[in-house]
This record gives C-alpha cells, sequence and structure tokens, in this order.
C-alpha cells in the first residue's frame, strides 16, 4: 500500500473538517439570516398595527378613522367596524380582504400569487371591541434577500473548497519543508556525530519548536555521553593507580622472597597494600550501588528511623578522625525526631557529609549538624567553617569523580556527594548548598517527614 505523505494527510483532515463545520454552520448561518429578515417584517407589522390603532375613534357608538393618520401602501391595511363595514384601506389588493381574520395572530398568507405577513388585532375603545384592524406586508423583498444568500453560498462554498484544497497543500508543504533539513541531521547524527545540529531553520511555528527542542536534546545528550566517557575515563584511573601501587608493592615482596626483609618495612608495605585494596573495594561498591540505583534495581527498605539516633550514631563514628583533625563536633537533640527511610543509606549519607567537613576543616574548626523539623518536611543542616569550596565548582560537586582541587589527599573515592544526592533524590528530597571560600560550606538536605 503507497504511504500517503503527512502534507497530504493535513490537507485531507483540513478539509474534512472544514467540511464538517460548513455543514454544520452554513444552516444555522442561514437560519439566523431568515430569522433576522422575518423578525424585522414582524415589528414593521406591530409599528403599523399600532399606528392604526391610534387612528380608529370611537364617539358616540360612531366608529370612524382620523383624516390625519396616514399609513404607508405597501403594507396594506384594512379596518372594518364590528358590522363588517370597512371604514379604512388604503390598499387596491381587495383579495387580501378574502384572507380569514384570526385575532391577535402574525402568520404567513399565500394571495394573489406572493406570499404575506398578516396580523390580525380587534381593537377596543372605552372598553368596548369597536373594530377589527388586518394589516399586511409582502415577502417578495424577503424572499429576494434569502434566494440571493442562497446563490452565495451555493457559489462561495465550492470556491472556498478549492482554495483550502490548494492553500492547505501549499501551507503543508511550506510547513514541513524543514523536516528535510531534520531528517538530514538525524542522519548525521545516527553515524555517530554528536556535534551536528539542526541549522537554517527559521520557522516560528511548531516545526521551528520542534528543531530548537531537537538541538536541545542533542546539546544535553552530548553532555551526557561526555559525562559517560569522562566518568569512564575518570573510573579507571581511579582504579589503576590502587592496583598499580599494590602490583608495585607486590612485586617488590616477591623480589624480596627468600631474602632478609626488614619486618617494619614488610609491615609498612603490607598496610600500603591493604589500604589501597579497601580503597579500591569501596570505589567498586560505590559504582556498583549507583550503578543499580540509576537502573532502578536498587530497592529501599524503607521503616519507621530516628534520625537523631542516626546523627548521633555518625558523629561517634568520626570522633576520632575529628579529635585527629582538631575539628570539634556540635550536635545535641533530646528528642526523637522520626522519618521513613532506608536507614543504611541515610547513615551513609550523613557519613559522607561529616566526614567531608571533618576532611576540608581547618585546625580549631567546628562542624555543626542540627535539624529543624516543619508540618511536612524535615531539613538536616551540615555546616563547617573550613576552607569552602570555590563558586564555579559549587555546580559540579555532585559529579562522579569530580574534585575541586586535583591536588588534594587521595583518601576519598571521589563518589562520596554522587551517591549522597542519588540517596537525598530515591528519598523524595533535594540538597542546597551554599559556601564561601575560607569562611566554611554548608549543606542543607531537604526530606519529607511524616
Amino acid at each position: 500500500m503507497k504511504k500517503i505523505k503527512i502534507r497530504t494527510k493535513m490537507m485531507l483532515w483540513y478539509t474534512l473538517l472544514t467540511s464538517i463545520l460548513l455543514i454544520t454552520f452554513i444552516p444555522i448561518l442561514y437560519n439566523s439570516i431568515s430569522n433576522t429578515f422575518y423578525s424585522d417584517a414582524k415589528s414593521i407589522l406591530r409599528s403599523t398595527m399600532s399606528t392604526a390603532a391610534t387612528g380608529i375613534e370611537f364617539e358616540n357608538n360612531i366608529v370612524s378613522w382620523d383624516e390625519n393618520i396616514i399609513l404607508s401602501d405597501s403594507r396594506p391595511t384594512f379596518v372594518l367596524n364590528m358590522n363588517n363595514q370597512l371604514i379604512y384601506s388604503n390598499s387596491s389588493i381587495n383579495q387580501l380582504m378574502e384572507v380569514s381574520y384570526k385575532d391577535d395572530t402574525i402568520r404567513t398568507v399565500e394571495s394573489g400569487g406572493q406570499k404575506w405577513l398578516v396580523m390580525d388585532e380587534t381593537i377596543s375603545k372605552e372598553g368596548l371591541e369597536v373594530a377589527q384592524v388586518k394589516v399586511f406586508i409582502s415577502l417578495n423583498s424577503v424572499e429576494k434577500m434569502l434566494n440571493r444568500v442562497k446563490l452565495i453560498i451555493l457559489f462561495s462554498v465550492p470556491a472556498y473548497f478549492l482554495i483550502t484544497i490548494i492553500g492547505g497543500l501549499f501551507i503543508a508543504k511550506k510547513a514541513l519543508q524543514p523536516i528535510n533539513q531534520i531528517t538530514k541531521t538525524a542522519k548525521i547524527i545516527g553515524r555517530g556525530d554528536l556535534s551536528s545540529r539542526i541549522a537554517g531553520v527559521e520557522s516560528h511555528d511548531e516545526v521551528g519548536e520542534l528543531s530548537e527542542t531537537f538541538n536541545e536534546m542533542l546539546d544535553k545528550l552530548e553532555e551526557s555521553f561526555d559525562k559517560e566517557k569522562r566518568f569512564a575515563s575518570d573510573a579507571s584511573h581511579e582504579l589503576r593507580t590502587p592496583v598499580a601501587i599494590i602490583m608495585a608493592y607486590s612485586e617488590a615482596l616477591l623480589a624480596e622472597l627468600g631474602t632478609e626483609k626488614n619486618s617494619e618495612d614488610l609491615e609498612k608495605s603490607l598496610l600500603v597494600i591493604h589500604k589501597e585494596s579497601e580503597r579500591m573495594n569501596s570505589i567498586i561498591s560505590q559504582l556498583l550501588m549507583l550503578s543499580r540505583g540509576f537502573e532502578g534495581k536498587y530497592k529501599l527498605v524503607k521503616e519507621e528511623i530516628d534520625i537523631s539516633a542516626v546523627i548521633e550514631n555518625v558523629i561517634e563514628q568520626l570522633e576520632d578522625m575529628a579529635e585527629h583533625e582538631k575539628i570539634q563536633l556540635m550536635y545535641k537533640t533530646d528528642t526523637p525526631i522520626f522519618i521513613k527511610a532506608d536507614q543504611s543509606l541515610i547513615t551513609h549519607m550523613m557519613l559522607n557529609f561529616v566526614e567531608n567537613a571533618i576532611k576540608y576543616g581547618v585546625n580549631g574548626g567546628h562542624v555543626w549538624v542540627d535539624t529543624v523539623k516543619r508540618e511536612d518536611e524535615l531539613i538536616i543542616i551540615i555546616e563547617d567553617d573550613g576552607i569552602g569550596i570555590a563558586p564555579e565548582h559549587l555546580n559540579h560537586i555532585f559529579e562522579r569523580f569530580y574534585r575541586a582541587d586535583q591536588s588534594r589527599d587521595r583518601s576519598g573515592t571521589g563518589l562520596g556527594l554522587s551517591l549522597v544526592k542519588w540517596i537525598v533524590g530515591e528519598h523524595g528530597g533535594n540538597i542546597e548548598v551554599s559556601s564561601q571560600p575560607g569562611k566554611g560550606t554548608t549543606f542543607e538536605v531537604h526530606l519529607k517527614s511524616n
């Protein structure tokens, strides 16, 4: 089956919808015009009837016509007394007199080969019915106008359809012309060139919006691929270093087998191997956790936990490290604060935050941990007066293997804050960070409370 082009489909749909609209709208329009014409004619009838009523005089039980009242002969009017005697007429069309009388009604009748709108009314004076008035208005002009409207519709609708079809095809072709450029760019990208962008599309309609969105998607996609490449490079670098150290010390130990080796040097070498093995194991474990998390394979075990107890436990674990770095840890609370969360992940998060605050603190510095409970939110604040983070690095600190200062020690894995961001996101929260170089850093973790 031959495929129908989009512009043809658009034209067909547009024509179909236009046909439905016209089929629905034209009868409504015609009836509206017709009702307007007839309504105007009825208004003229009522006005003439009102004028005729003022021309009827009744004195001494005699009904007469006021000669000062003159009615237009284009609206035949007949006034008869109650004895059916004609007392006034402004028309010579006598056959109209034969039209039957129906009191207080407006109706359409045929007489003399044409249509008339007629109104009958009984006039009362001094509480007595004294006369009957019959007013006519020809519908010839109305019929002519309605016939003219029909002709206009008859000739304009086909012309409109023709213009619609030709115009629809032209507009659709012009509107979809940029799609060719998008298709060419997509083919180039399909060959692996993510730097290509859709250019030359100056349309300000949906197609132009599509090209802009497509370019934005390509920017993000290229950025994502660059991050993945950088991540792969950083991961291999981070793992290669401990592996190289382990291999170097292992080879040195193997080379000295059977020789007299100072036990202190041997112990030192084994400690280095053990330390680097632990670091490599930590990197691999965190990479695995992040990978499983991003793939949606990590299942959180949420339960009611006391966040105060978790923080106190973390601070207790890091007291020796803080004391060694001459950092004072500040946290105190007597009130349990319960939230529904994965305890192991929340503990891991707090360990990362507090450990980083200690690691990048200054001698004699402080690390403050505080919690603020609101109606539906828990805020955990970790603040230090350490070296701080430069503004240009703040937007990157949550990237994997990112270090604001590459010359710093290698004791960390470079994955801590990336893991923290994932943990907070899995709990439906967010992190806010502010910092001033030389004055310290503040992290605020916003979590949903019970």
